[in-house]
């Protein structure tokens, strides 16, 4: 009803031109459009422009160069080499011997024969992996450093095993007094530590009960022990002398150089029957020397436990000839024990 009374009166507006003037002069501006105003921030001209997505071509594409470049960087070996029929076909004959000779080394009681198939086993491992195209990284790289350390320890067997050349007269001595306690490298060693002497008849090397600080070997001529002042026994050639006090300065720590008794002094005197070749090693030297390589300490102690048996059977073996009509020839030695004594 409103619109239907507006009708005339704008029907009038129009027939009058001043109307028209009035109305057109308090009709208010059309507003702008907000479109048309410029945005603070600059445009980004590319927005309008699709983005491109990337398709199943593209990723498969990724994927593959990222595989070929995987396996390109992984191999050791070149490819041609690893793709072979004959690697192939060796492949499995290599792996099964590397761990056959692994398994072998348990058997083996040489420590030489052991660490050289432990080399050997290891080694057929690293050529076992390198021939893959993927290898496996970590367990090539410790049967690498397996192959070292076996290697290193069956380098320092050789050397011990085989020092070198002996003389005519160490081949002897060796093969008749230490081929059974100690090795070639070691008896070589145990030489060179020692320097040999001739000490003239009635020479007495230790005295009983009074501590001694050198280890004495006989390699050419015989002494004589007394033990509480009486003949005991011969010491024949290729024997220690002042074992027994050796092993025990050496259990002790060294103790000092003096009178000790019977316990920590020489075990008797042993005095030379004719003129003797001997050799002799110092007691702190050979002690420091053994410090420093385990294998022969032991083995010299079982040198010289070996040689104390030997020792103690032939004193039996004495003992039981003067009981049966040696004491002559015992009171006779202890005469002549008595004018070295008294010389001295």
């Amino acid at each position: 009803m409103a619109a239907m009374h507006l009708l005339p009166s704008m029907r009038s507006a129009r027939s009058c031109g001043c109307s028209r003037r009035y109305l057109s002069a308090k009709a208010p501006s059309a507003p702008r459009s907000t479109m048309s105003r410029s945005p603070p921030w600059p445009r980004n001209h590319n927005a309008s422009a699709p983005r491109s997505r990337p398709t199943t071509t593209s990723a498969s594409s990724s994927s593959s160069q990222f595989i070929e470049h995987t396996r390109r960087n992984s191999n050791i070996l070149p490819l041609h080499l690893v793709n072979s029929s004959h690697a192939k076909l060796a492949l499995p004959i290599i792996g099964n011997a590397a761990y056959v000779t692994l398994a072998s080394g348990f058997l083996m009681t040489d420590m030489l024969t052991l660490r050289l198939a432990l080399v050997g086993g290891y080694a057929g491992l690293v050529a076992f992996h390198s021939l893959h195209a993927r290898p496996l990284r970590i367990p090539l790289r410790w049967s690498a450093l397996f192959v070292l350390v076996n290697a290193g320890a069956a380098c320092m067997l050789i050397a011990d095993q085989f020092p070198g050349s002996l003389t005519e007269e160490e081949e002897g001595l060796y093969e008749e007094h230490f081929a059974m306690t100690l090795s070639r490298g070691q008896f070589k060693r145990l030489m060179g530590l020692g320097r040999s002497r001739v000490v003239e008849a009635g020479t007495r090397l230790t005295v009983e009960g009074v501590q001694s600080d050198t280890l004495y070997f006989t390699k050419r001529g015989h002494c004589e022990l007394y033990l509480r002042g009486r003949y005991a026994k011969d010491i024949d050639e290729g024997s220690f002398v002042n074992d027994v006090a050796f092993q025990q300065h050496y259990q002790d720590g060294g103790g000092n150089n003096r009178i000790m008794g019977a316990e920590g002094g020489a075990y008797g005197t042993v005095v030379a029957d004719g003129e003797v070749e001997v050799v002799e090693w110092n007691y702190k030297e050979l002690r420091e020397h053994l410090e420093k390589r385990p294998d022969m300490d032991r083995n010299i102690r079982l040198c010289l436990t070996s040689h104390l048996v030997k020792g103690l059977l032939q004193q039996r073996k004495a003992a039981y000839s003067n009981n049966n009509g040696g004491e002559m020839m015992g009171g006779f030695r202890q005469d002549l024990l008595d004018n070295n004594m008294s010389d001295a």
